[in-house]
């Protein structure tokens, strides 16, 4: 007859009746070997030095030790200390404890006026024969509802079956962007693939730069002349 698990929940107890015996067979599966003698399953045993076969199910074993006394029951330990043996479900029943459930995820809120828009900070293509391929990296303001980094690549070639593909990635960090950029540029772009626009610098860029006045040269010293020297007059004699 089966056995029930017991379970107790705070004060109340609670039992789960199975429908039969759960053996390792069911938990583990196992391959049975059955040999059979005119249509009956044989059974493996001992034969005894007397010539009678002694059934497996007949036998126990017991561990000796060299003096011929039981051994103790073997110890688990875990780090150099000894495992506690709890009992099985079938034997005492089971205490359980109130887990709290994972709240359901609430949808981003969307902002009115609909966010700031994001803005391109790099664009290259790339182009082979008649096939275009084109990366563009967007930035935003990051929110709770907001991935700052978008990573588009573009690839389309006329003679394919589908001939415009689009590929779209997400980065929280500016390394993780970086990292997907190298990525997609190294098994997408290899050799035969011309770089034929690139990303133009931004007016907010153009205008930090003229803040910046360049260092002066310092100015080279011009060697000065010698001065000209003054013809010498030659003494006159009177005579």
């Amino acid at each position: 007859m089966a056995k029930s698990l017991a379970f107790t929940l705070g004060k109340k107890e609670y039992f789960v009746d199975l429908g039969r015996k759960v053996s390792k067979d069911d938990l583990y599966r196992k391959v049975r070997r059955v040999i059979e003698k005119d249509g009956q399953p044989l059974a493996r045993g001992l034969l005894a030095p007397d010539g009678s076969l002694l059934a497996r199910k007949s036998l126990s074993t017991v561990r000796l030790g060299t003096e011929g006394t039981p051994v103790e029951p073997e110890e688990v330990l875990h780090d150099g200390q000894p495992v506690e043996s709890l009992p099985s479900s079938f034997d005492e029943a089971a205490a359980l404890e109130k887990q709290r459930l994972m709240e359901k995820a609430k949808p981003p809120t969307q902002k009115k006026g609909g966010g700031k828009k994001p803005k391109i900070i790099e664009r290259s293509v790339y182009r082979k024969a008649d096939a275009v391929r084109k990366l563009v990296v967007t930035e935003r303001v990051a929110d709770d509802a907001t991935i700052p980094f978008v990573v588009y690549f573009t690839d389309y070639s006329a003679g394919r079956k589908d001939p415009l593909k689009v590929t779209t990635q997400y980065a929280q960090t500016k390394e993780r962007k970086e990292v997907l950029v190298e990525r997609l540029l190294a098994k997408n772009i290899k050799k035969g693939w011309d770089e034929v626009g690139v990303q133009a610098p931004t007016a907010k860029a153009l205008e930090k730069n003229k803040q910046v006045k360049p260092a002066k040269a310092p100015a080279k010293k011009s060697a000065k002349p010698a001065p000209a020297r003054k013809p010498t007059k030659k003494a006159s004699t009177k005579k």
